[in-house]
């Protein structure tokens, strides 16, 4: 997810055994080394894995092919469940202190040393001053449905535009507004010092794995020329718009 790489190793009862976040820089030789780490922390081996879960974006394109390619292929080779979720999701998750009970996506966020539950908003830097972001469900959203948690890319004038004391933003990678968005939120915390590997884990297995093995990137944001295409056609919708 956006510019950092993070990887963790948890065990039946989703406790965390061995993590690894990398701030800068999503390649293959790296993910690869990063899981080779853990493993002889815990003095395990490739074949004690029993299930993978993997973000699939939004977030940096080579990041989310270099995460998606070394999930599938682990899969694959030993037949292993698979598990995607948003990257969004996972930053929401980890609102809060790390080792505060799980809470259902899209509900307040744990409490801190005593604070009452906070809405969360994740917010991930996309390019262009836009920002892939995971909103809380709208007061009426049909808890059915998926809860109705909403994610889209918005300009950054459009995020800081949601502040309020009792929002709690929670970011990762780059964040080149915190600055500014600081004065506006409750609390802003960063996923790199909040990950807890555990609570990602209970939540994408607690969905579907995919079954064909073959996972679907949730980009948000088309390509650069795809892009570029959109803005020569009249009509077309932006990027993150499903109003068209």
């Amino acid at each position: 997810m956006s510019a950092s790489l993070a990887l963790g190793l948890v065990d039946a009862g989703n406790r965390t055994m061995a993590r690894r976040v990398k701030e800068q820089g999503t390649r293959g030789e790296t993910a690869h080394a990063l899981l080779e780490e853990c493993l002889a922390e815990t003095g395990a081996g490739i074949g004690d894995i029993v299930s993978i879960c993997v973000g699939v974006g939004p977030g940096s394109f080579t990041g989310i092919r270099v995460c998606a390619a070394l999930a599938q292929g682990l899969a694959f080779a030993k037949r292993l469940s698979l598990y995607p979720f948003s990257s969004l999701a996972a930053l929401e998750v980890c609102a809060g202190s790390p080792g505060d009970p799980l809470q259902s996506v899209g509900l307040p966020a744990p409490r801190r040393d005593g604070e009452p539950a906070h809405a969360v908003i994740a917010a991930i830097a996309a390019n262009a001053g836009r920002y892939y972001v995971r909103l809380p469900p709208a007061p009426d959203a049909d808890p059915g449905a998926g809860g109705g948690t909403r994610e889209s890319l918005m300009s950054a004038d459009a995020l800081l535009s949601l502040g309020a004391p009792g929002i709690r933003l929670i970011t990762s990678g780059n964040f080149p507004d915190r600055d500014r968005f600081l004065p506006a939120f409750g609390f802003l915390d960063r996923f790199e010092d909040a990950a807890d590997f555990g609570r990602i884990a209970r939540m994408a297995r607690g969905g579907h794995p995919v079954v064909d093995g073959i996972l679907r990137p949730n980009y948000l944001m088309a390509s650069a020329a795809e892009e570029k295409r959109r803005s020569a056609l009249p009509g077309m919708p932006e990027s993150g718009d499903t109003s068209k």
